[in-house]
């Protein structure tokens, strides 16, 4: 960033203080580069290096927020981790109970296919994509969900965390994150289902 640059970043700053715009100009401010990184722990060995520098007068690094942002993203993540866990845990259950209930309602129909020698695959495949299908429903209402709560709650973090860029959330994130979401919940359908066959169609 240079003088200039850095002149009206603080004018734009300070535009509601007439006074302090009059005491400022160029010519004081100094030149400077904005460095961010994609790793919240590069910052630190970053910081260090331009020290270093002899071209370096000072370096802003606010070591106490990246700390901070570092414990919380980490325990975020760990927490995230655990509920996807649960939740596909409790997924598979409730599919099993769903299909196995269906497969209840229509045993004797499964037995008129049996006697008239319909294969086990046949008989299963029904079901399989019946979980599939759950999944990919769940796996829809989810990603509504989710990415409207981002794209609501981006505005607060940008406020809250003012002078730390956020990762603009683009459509092919979003569409992204839906096609993986899409393919977990239709492998989870099929295992549930398949489960929930292997145990009621012996």
């Amino acid at each position: 960033m240079s003088k200039q640059d850095a002149l009206k970043l603080y004018q734009e700053q300070n535009k509601s203080d007439p006074l302090l715009l009059d005491l400022v100009t160029a010519d004081i401010l100094p030149s400077s580069f904005e460095i961010s990184t994609t790793q919240l722990e590069d910052l630190t060995s970053i910081s260090g290096i331009l020290k270093q520098s002899p071209i370096v007068s000072e370096v802003v690094y606010q070591k106490d927020v990246v700390s901070a942002l570092t414990m919380w993203t980490n325990a975020i993540r760990e927490i995230g981790i655990a509920v996807i866990i649960i939740l596909a845990g409790v997924s598979i259950i409730i599919m099993m109970t769903i299909i196995g209930f269906k497969i209840s309602q229509k045993r004797e129909e499964i037995e008129i296919m049996k006697l008239l020698s319909a294969t086990n695959w046949y008989i299963r495949w029904p079901f399989v994509l019946e979980g599939m299908f759950y999944g990919l429903i769940g796996a829809v209402i989810g990603w509504t969900v989710s990415a409207g709560v981002l794209i609501y709650a981006t505005p607060f973090l940008e406020s809250f965390l003012r002078g730390i860029p956020l990762l603009t959330l683009s459509p092919v994130f979003l569409m992204s994150l839906l096609g993986g979401e899409l393919f977990v919940a239709a492998f989870l359908g099929a295992f549930a289902s398949s489960l929930a066959v292997l145990r009621y169609l012996k």
